[in-house]
């Protein structure tokens, strides 16, 4: 399905989250370098006919989709993971927050909007579900689900990667997000200028209606290496256990299950983001990012550097990715049952998990990812200059992401779309791209 100029992108949306996803998609296929191929996989949570149609339009044309791309993700995705399961961004809100999930380790805890990751090193290590049974075990630690999970589990095993591949800014929906025009425009960027590859699209549907599927599609019709879109179910009885808020639904946790989404698939590594992300520069270069043996790479999650030491887990480094952006090595994932090991982890460890699915990521994946520049998920945080890194050169690191990011991720409560908030970090660029997509048309 994939060849070796192809970059798989994974996100899941129901239909509520449909419009933010159509601008991640534009935002990265506008981004990505001329001689690549973004190949998007959606985990379909009940989309509508209407919506997956236009989102298959809109890659026709051209990823969690809360995420705006600046800058072409090849780099992210070509970023070496070392013996890293995933690389990631730390969460400058929640750099020191492994120790709240009980985690005996001094990593950082990273934010899961953006990881990349080793998919086989997250099977062979089992990460999903380790991430599962921490969320379920754990619950009364958990404040950001999955975020929480995945930083307990892969707290010592993953890659910090450089601030601006997750530029957290804290945005925040009403309840959620409503599915009218703001998925669009992560895929209205005019740095995709790697023709090599192409852009594959699957976005995991979360009842996602026809029409916004429709527009999707429409977006991503007029780009030239748009590969294709397809919808993606995942079976939400899996998560009946999983421990949810307002902030952090069931949804959250569908990247969990993605790589295995793609076991009979031929797709040896995909790339993750959240929905609300832009990319300001070609990903190419994020997708090229070399996982070796590691199952993911993603960036740290800025202010989360002890996110796992409060999860009670124990590590080498005490690194805490955030999951909104994961390059997965998925046949590494596969091999070491990370799915499997990250649910077990939510259901053995409820009481754990604050930041749910990231949480029981990290629980799992804390030695197996590689940390990529926070460039690459530069979280809301980090731009605001709310979080000051502990390490002398993971703040030198932020500020070359606030000079320079590549993906911006509106972490946080405030989200660029809602109206009512103002001076959002970064919302001038989410408006630039947003009313470049068909929602606005």
């Amino acid at each position: 399905m994939c060849n070796e100029m192809d970059i798989p992108i994974v996100t899941a949306s129901d239909e509520n989250y449909v419009p933010c996803l159509k601008v991640m998609i534009r935002s990265v296929m506008d981004t990505i370098s001329k001689d690549r191929r973004g190949i998007f996989f959606v985990i379909d949570d009940n989309l509508s006919s209407q919506s997956k149609d236009e989102l298959e339009a809109l890659i026709d044309a051209y990823s969690d989709s809360d995420t705006f791309v600046l800058t072409d993700v090849a780099e992210l995705y070509d970023q070496n993971l070392g013996d890293h399961i995933i690389g990631a961004v730390i969460d400058p809100g929640q750099a020191k927050a492994l120790a709240r999930l009980e985690v005996d380790s001094h990593d950082y805890y990273f934010n899961s909007g953006v990881m990349l990751v080793d998919l086989d090193q997250w099977r062979k290590n089992n990460v999903t579900e380790k991430t599962i049974q921490f969320l379920e075990e754990k619950e009364q630690l958990i404040v950001f689900h999955d975020q929480d999970a995945l930083n307990a589990i892969l707290h010592d095993n993953w890659k910090q990667l450089h601030p601006k591949w997750n530029m957290q800014t804290s945005l925040m929906f009403d309840v959620h997000p409503a599915p009218t025009k703001y998925y669009d425009h992560l895929y209205q960027s005019d740095n995709c200028e790697d023709r090599e590859y192409t852009f594959d699209f699957y976005i995991v549907d979360d009842s996602i209606e026809d029409d916004c599927k429709e527009t999707l599609r429409e977006t991503l019709e007029n780009f030239e290496n748009f590969g294709s879109l397809t919808f993606l179910t995942i079976d939400k009885a899996i998560f009946k256990n999983v421990v949810t808020s307002d902030r952090i639904p069931a949804t959250a946790y569908f990247r969990i299950e993605i790589p295995e989404l793609f076991r009979d698939k031929n797709v040896e590594k995909v790339l993750y983001m959240d929905c609300d992300m832009i990319a300001l520069t070609d990903i190419t270069k994020l997708w090229e990012t070399d996982l070796q043996d590691h199952i993911l790479a993603a960036v740290e999650d800025a202010g989360f550097h002890q996110r796992l030491e409060k999860m009670g887990i124990k590590t080498k480094s005490n690194r805490y990715f955030n999951s909104g952006l994961m390059l997965i090595n998925v046949k590494k994932w596969l091999e070491e049952n990370v799915t499997e090991r990250v649910f077990q982890f939510i259901e053995e460890n409820p009481e754990k998990l604050r930041f749910h699915d990231q949480d029981a990521l990290n629980a799992i994946l804390h030695d197996c990812w590689v940390p990529l520049h926070s460039r690459w998920n530069a979280q809301s945080y980090i731009l605001k200059r709310e979080i000051v890194n502990p390490r002398k050169k993971g703040e030198e690191e932020y500020e070359e992401t606030r000079q320079q990011p590549a993906i911006i991720h509106f972490t946080g409560h405030i989200k660029p779309w809602n109206k009512k908030k103002k001076n959002v970090t970064a919302g001038k660029l989410y408006i630039k791209y947003s009313r470049m997509t068909e929602f606005e048309k």
